[in-house]
Parts: C-alpha cells; sequence; structure tokens
C-alpha cells in the first residue's frame, strides 16, 4: 500500500463492507493493518512503518486525544475522542483510542452511526436496557460507579449513557491506559475538576488509584471483567479499602430470537441505596473475597436478573 493513502477513503471503503473497527498495530520492522466486522476479521495486510505513520499522522493524535498529565489534562464534555465522515451523504461518527508503545501508538477506530448512539440513549431512559436505577447515584459527590463487561460488550456506550445524566463539569480518560505509572491522587486532584470519566481502564493498576480518587469526588469508570464475580475480585485485589465502591453497572448483550440488544443490571454495594437493594452487594464479601456461597449467590442474581 502506497503512503499517500489517505484515512478517510481507507475508512470510507472499511464502513461500506460492514466494518466495525480500524487496527493500526505497528511492530519494529512491519505493522499490520486489520479491518474487522464485530469480532470477525475482514482484512489483515502487513504493512510498512511509513505507511503506518502516515496514517497516524493524519489523525493529528496529538491534539485528537486528551493530553494526559505533563502537558495538563484535557478537560471535555465528549464522551470519547471522535470525528466524524462522510459516506454517500450520511454522517458516520469514528472514535479514535491509541495507546502508546515503543513502536509507535496503537490505534483503533470504531466506527459508530450517530443516530444508533442516539437511538441507544433513547431506549436506555425508556428502560429498555435495564439499569436505570443507577442513576440516582450519580448525584453523589464521592464515590466509584464501575461500568463493567466482557470485551466489546458495550461498556463505553453505557458510560456514555451515564454521562449524560451528570450534571455539572466532566473530565473524561479516553484512554485510561495513557495515565503515567507515577500518576497520584493528588496530581489528579490539582489538574481536574468535576465528575472524572476514566474509560479503557484494562491495567489493574488503575483500580486502585479510580477508587482513592472517589474517596474526594465521583469517579465513573470502565471495568473489563466477564461477570460479576470477576470485577469484584479484580477490584478486591488492587485496594485495601471499597469504602468509596457505590457499585459496579454490569453491561452486556440480550441475544433474542430476533434481535441482539443490551443488557444493563445494577449491583449497589450494601448500604448505599435508602431503603436497601435486591441486588445489594455485601460488604464482607469484598472483604473475604474467597467466599464462595457469597459468590455463587451473586452468580444467581445476575442470571435472574
Amino acid at each position: 500500500m502506497s503512503t499517500d493513502l489517505r484515512l478517510e477513503d481507507l475508512l470510507e471503503t472499511a464502513v461500506l463492507a460492514g466494518a466495525t473497527d480500524l487496527v493500526l498495530a505497528p511492530a519494529p520492522h512491519y505493522g499490520k493493518l486489520l479491518v474487522r466486522a464485530a469480532r470477525r476479521t475482514l482484512l489483515s495486510r502487513t504493512v510498512s512503518p511509513e505507511l503506518l505513520r502516515s496514517l497516524s499522522n493524519q489523525l493529528g493524535l496529538e491534539t485528537a486525544l486528551p493530553v494526559l498529565f505533563g502537558g495538563g489534562m484535557a478537560h471535555t464534555d465528549a464522551a470519547i475522542s471522535s470525528f466524524e465522515i462522510d459516506v454517500r451523504g450520511t454522517k458516520i461518527r469514528i472514535r479514535v483510542t491509541s495507546t502508546p508503545t515503543s513502536n509507535g501508538p496503537l490505534v483503533t477506530l470504531r466506527v459508530q452511526s450517530p443516530a444508533v448512539l442516539e437511538r441507544a440513549l433513547a431506549q436506555f431512559r425508556e428502560g429498555t436496557f435495564g439499569g436505570l436505577d443507577v442513576l440516582e447515584h450519580l448525584t453523589e459527590k464521592q464515590g466509584v460507579i464501575f461500568v463493567s463487561g466482557p470485551p466489546s460488550g458495550g461498556k463505553t456506550s453505557a458510560l456514555h449513557h451515564l454521562m449524560v445524566h451528570v450534571e455539572g463539569p466532566l473530565t473524561v480518560v479516553s484512554e485510561a491506559r495513557e495515565l503515567d505509572a507515577d500518576v497520584t491522587p493528588a496530581s489528579v486532584a490539582r489538574t481536574t475538576g468535576g465528575v472524572l470519566v476514566l474509560d479503557e481502564m484494562d491495567e489493574s493498576d488503575k483500580i486502585g488509584l479510580a477508587l482513592e480518587l472517589g474517596r474526594t469526588r465521583l469517579v465513573l469508570a470502565t471495568l473489563a471483567a466477564p461477570d460479576l464475580k470477576a470485577a469484584l475480585r479484580r477490584v478486591r485485589g488492587r485496594t485495601a479499602s471499597i469504602d468509596p465502591l457505590i457499585g459496579v453497572l454490569r453491561v452486556g448483550w440480550d441475544q433474542g430470537a430476533d434481535l441482539r440488544r443490551p443488557a444493563y443490571c445494577w449491583f449497589p454495594m450494601e448500604g448505599r441505596t435508602a431503603g436497601g437493594h435486591p441486588r445489594a452487594v455485601p460488604r464482607e464479601l469484598l472483604t473475604n473475597p474467597d467466599d464462595l456461597a457469597a459468590y455463587r449467590t451473586l452468580e444467581i442474581w445476575e442470571q435472574r436478573s
């Protein structure tokens, strides 16, 4: 492929082919260009580092993504770093995420239709997906709400649904993996304001950071885990105290006979909801992560919800 290839032309071709993701994966000598439709690979091509750099440069990553500690934190009301392209008269939103590597940025471009996102938000507000009982907690001044689910389970979309219900300023980090290893709660407090939103928080050491930040402000963060039990184990394994945890919004997919739609379920921590909650998570569970009987109870709750 020529290094003169326009990213917009490549994206248009991918969208017309039904792609959902385009990945630029650098390597020491040759990189990979991947085009995917959900979990199916449509194209996997070995390409030169020069082409990957050219495509990455066309994104203007230094301005399109949040500038994280060292250069200051960018404040934004957007849920995700994105831009739009026109494909045969239809506006298509492209979400950009980038992870620094020694060989250059690993970039994922996700195809999103604004109309689909707006329709999904309306359905969430109508209660179609469930999980509306989480909204009462968005007025809390401190604490952490984790949005948990499997890879490609809809965590970022669910996070967006929550964010539009938050009143006041937001600070959004679309790639929590980009936070420097030496970031401390104090440095975050000095640099950011309002509700803090951490997306793509795949690194376990960021879980403890989120909980520490939750002592002084409201934090919304995604957490990759196959089920509620795994999510709670990850939380408990990375911090000495779970006091800031408000609860976990589990997201996934409800596979019906003729459609596939998001399914949300809210699991608040015990004592966090006035009057109690049928799916309240016992606090003892996180102080004793080997309590298998309690975990079986959680599994039953998840299956029924």
